[in-house]
């Protein structure tokens, strides 16, 4: 599985997950770069294994996936309104009783927004 989101500037935010018990696994890092080299990624860590891609906007990167080695592979387009699931999901941890103190969390940012590369331009 390949959830990708336009990162704008030509590049994406993207990640590859592979089923496990009990959900999903990550198999590596979430990237942020162009698609041209996610698709390269996902090419060499699939090893060949169907992959689904996922994203609230297929019209962004739909031509750069045909004419790759994924031109046929599955594109589920999902709702940008992430809130609802994002609680489902917190919702169903707590019920396991998986819970976190909020004070231990931390923002996982794969790359620095406009407005702090402007301000540290500035500095």
């Amino acid at each position: 599985l390949a959830p990708v989101i336009d990162a704008r500037r030509g590049q994406v935010f993207a990640g590859l997950y592979e089923p496990a018990p009990g959900g999903l696994r990550r198999r590596g890092d979430d990237v942020v770069m162009p698609i041209s080299e996610f698709l390269e990624l996902a090419r060499s860590e699939s090893a060949g294994a169907l992959v689904t891609f996922v994203t609230p906007t297929p019209e962004v990167f739909r031509p750069a996936l045909e004419q790759s080695t994924f031109r046929s592979s599955p594109i589920e387009e999902v709702s940008s309104v992430l809130a609802p699931a994002i609680g489902r999901l917190g919702w169903e941890r707590a019920q396991r009783g998986d819970l976190v103190d909020a004070l231990t969390l931390d923002a996982n940012y794969v790359r620095r927004s406009d407005a702090e590369l402007l301000w540290k331009d500035l500095a």
